[in-house]
């Protein structure tokens, strides 16, 4: 439900930035959108290419989608990661430029995302990781306001950092952009990056076909049960561990 606040995950918000970035041809959006989505998205998708072909996480990031808990529509949604990157680097190569905007956009952004995370959430989330750290390699033990205000700040340095190499490489190849040849190489990246992902994604299908689902049972199933039983949604707070 929309008390659940999962809209406000950064990999389903800054979708929009990406759809509106491609639909005006945003150089600010196409650029904050790579920024940021070269800081968070490498993290799941490492994770999920590796217990996709290996079986076992490196950091725990996405290890959700693969318990019983989760449903088909679910998994096809989740597939949105690995193609973030892909999609964010054929528009930022192929049709923005350099953009100095992008500094306050990405900032203020960054600023308000995590403070109504870390303001509005349940208590028993973790939404965009502003209560701790959501990969077990970032110092697991840490949390609270200090924590928040650090990983804030963190987060808006990064993305500054590669907001000014994007735009830099854009400046030095702005007189090849009209060669066919340059446009032949943006593609050729962008299919490599697409069949990576696509690969990835169709090895995690075959592993989650195999995964046992966890369903709500109707409740006059059990009979002469000594409690009363209802169950109106299953999530996962981890492995081995549903609710």
């Amino acid at each position: 439900g929309l008390n659940e606040l999962n809209f406000l995950w950064f990999c389903n918000i800054t979708l929009f930035l990406l759809a509106f970035g491609f639909i005006l041809k945003s150089d600010m959006l196409l650029n904050s959108f790579l920024s940021m989505a070269l800081i968070v998205q490498p993290v799941f998708i490492i994770d999920y290419i590796w217990i996709s072909f290996f079986g076992v996480e490196l950091n725990g990031t996405s290890l959700y989608v693969f318990q019983p808990t989760f449903w088909l529509l679910e998994f096809i949604s989740a597939a949105k990661h690995l193609f973030m990157i892909p999609f964010g680097f054929y528009g930022v190569f192929l049709l923005s430029r350099k953009n100095k905007k992008s500094y306050i956009f990405t900032a203020i952004f960054t600023i308000l995302l995590l403070v109504v995370s870390y303001a509005f959430q349940p208590e028993y989330r973790n939404l965009n990781c502003v209560k701790k750290p959501c990969a077990k390699f970032f110092g697991g033990n840490m949390s609270g306001i200090g924590y928040f205000v650090f990983f804030a700040a963190s987060m808006i340095i990064l993305t500054w950092l590669l907001n000014f190499i994007i735009n830099v490489i854009l400046e030095n190849v702005e007189k090849l952009r009209h060669r066919k040849s340059y446009k032949i190489s943006i593609f050729v990246i962008f299919i490599f990056l697409l069949s990576i992902s696509t690969a990835a994604i169709a090895v995690a299908s075959v592993k989650y076909s195999e995964i046992p689902k966890v369903i709500c049972d109707r409740e006059d199933n059990c009979t002469n049960c000594p409690v009363e039983i209802k169950c109106r949604f299953l999530d996962s707070f981890g492995k081995n561990l549903a609710l």
